[in-house]
């Protein structure tokens, strides 16, 4: 309120010195046209009062106009920032949704190898990674396909043996 109370203070003593200034021109001539006399001066009386009670209501009803464009600048900012912190609060509860299903996915159970460990870990940049990890196992005693692009290419897997497949992808970010 500092500056601009000061600010208005400013502009409405300008405005009462530009008025009193003009009267005095008004009420110098027109004592002087009317021979100085005691009507003249009761007529300049009335029109600087009148001048000055026409600033001030001038002054007045700009700045009712002011506050109240204030006010409704400030209503509609308020408005706008509690729509933000709504938006802000659902995008929030919908990320925390996206990473809790991420970890889901990311914590299915490791494959158990005989004789090997396997462990896995996903640590995101941010609130939301979008990397991936899978294990696709396949144990023996059957044929598997080698190639999609070369027909009749398969590999024989004994009883015993296992393959084992790691997916890793990166989908967003």
């Amino acid at each position: 309120m500092g500056d601009s109370s000061g600010l208005q203070v400013r502009k409405l003593l300008w405005g009462v010195g530009l008025v009193l200034l003009l009267n005095g021109l008004v009420a110098l001539g027109a004592v002087w046209w009317a021979g100085f006399s005691l009507l003249a001066f009761q007529i300049v009386l009335l029109a600087s009062s009148l001048m000055i009670a026409l600033a001030f209501a001038w002054q007045w009803r700009r700045e009712r106009r002011n506050r109240h464009s204030h006010d409704l600048l400030n209503q509609s900012l308020q408005d706008a920032l509690r729509e933000l912190h709504h938006q802000i609060e659902n995008d929030h509860k919908e990320l925390e949704m996206a990473r809790k299903v991420h970890e889901g996915l990311l914590s299915l159970n490791d494959p158990q190898i005989p004789g090997i460990h396997i462990a896995s870990r996903c640590i995101p940049a941010q609130n939301l990674g979008g990397d991936f990890y899978a294990y696709l196992e396949r144990h023996g005693d059957g044929f598997l396909k080698k190639s999609a692009t070369q027909t009749g290419v398969v590999e024989y897997l004994g009883r015993n043996e296992t393959m084992l497949g790691v997916i890793i992808g990166d989908v967003a970010g």
